[in-house]
């Protein structure tokens, strides 16, 4: 496709942000200390891989073995139904992805392997090192520090695989920050909406809505860089809710800007046959781009849609990110 619609709305979007503070409210809080096993898989100039195992250190320290072997096994057919194909280690049970996750794999003691597959641009190594440090309340580190902690593998068909192991300092319970104080970004939640445990890996808000049977969700998701194209996002969109592909002629007329207090976001309103429909606003960045996602019910989502729209606009991040 062209690229007249990702440089029409860019243009548009990118503008300079200011972060506000929160009121900091306290709690006790039960601490372990916790292991990251990572993964970024490389098969081609197009798509990078990301595989991910975080828990409890001895617990995440015991799977380390099954985890390397489980990538070493990794393999990118150059034709076939699947794009990727591995050998399931034992004990982990296999489970669709939905949304931007590729797959998940539950593991013993409740532990999961995540797996998503982006586009290149979303594959910068030192962004994505630093995003998995700030989950395991590490400081970032520079690009001379990533050679130490990265180890290199070589999978079949001359694909490659960068590893890490990382680990949580120690640290004592304390008194700590909640709510939105302790994320990157500050909201106003919509009347009879409510927060709920993130379903989606890499979503740092997630909310619902619901009337009788019928539900939606709203996540909030950052990914380094342009995280893909937009264009490629918002037809990955429509192909969730199983609507064709639009050429980027067609999205321009499908897509509207609107400003919030956190700059400027493309908003686009998919509805497929199903019955379900994706409501979307992006907020691209030059470091990190944010995706915020209405899915749901049809009749519920457009009801909704006003509320959606008045969160867009309440969004504020922090460190103007």
């Amino acid at each position: 496709m062209t690229s007249n619609f990702p440089r029409c709305l860019i243009a548009l979007v990118l503008l300079p942000f200011v972060g506000c503070e929160e009121p900091i409210r306290t709690y006790q809080v039960p601490v372990s200390r916790q292991r990251l096993l990572g993964a970024m898989v490389f098969p081609n100039r197009e798509h990078v891989w990301f595989f991910k195992l975080m828990g409890d250190t001895d617990q995440v320290g015991a799977e380390k073995e099954r985890f390397e072997q489980f990538v070493r096994s990794l393999r990118f057919p150059e034709s076939g139904p699947e794009p990727i194909t591995w050998t399931v280690p034992d004990g982990w049970q296999y489970e669709p992805g939905r949304d931007l996750r590729y797959a998940t794999f539950r593991l013993p003691n409740r532990l999961e392997v995540t797996v998503f597959k982006f586009g290149i641009e979303g594959g910068r190594v030192l962004s994505n090192v630093n995003r998995w440090r700030e989950q395991l309340k590490l400081e970032p580190i520079s690009g001379e520090e990533l050679l130490k902690i990265c180890r290199r593998e070589k999978l079949a068909g001359d694909v490659e695989a960068l590893l890490v192991d990382m680990e949580s300092a120690r640290f004592t319970p304390v008194e700590e920050e909640t709510d939105q104080a302790s994320k990157p970004i500050e909201y106003e939640i919509p009347a009879g909406w409510r927060e709920k445990e993130a379903g989606v890996a890499l979503s740092v808000v997630t909310l619902a809505v619901s009337d009788g049977a019928k539900s939606a969700d709203v996540t909030v998701t950052p990914l380094a860089g342009s995280g893909g194209s937009l264009a490629a996002n918002i037809n990955r969109w429509r192909n969730q809710v199983g609507l064709p592909e639009a050429s980027d002629e067609e999205l321009i007329k499908l897509s509207q800007v609107i400003e919030g207090k956190g700059g400027r976001f493309i908003l686009v309103n998919l509805t497929g046959p199903s019955g379900k429909t994706i409501l979307g606003a992006i907020r691209p960045g030059e470091e990190q781009t944010w995706f915020i996602k209405m899915t749901g019910d049809t009749e519920l989502v457009a009801r909704e849609r006003a509320a959606f729209e008045s969160f867009v606009k309440s969004l504020r991040f922090r460190g103007g990110k």
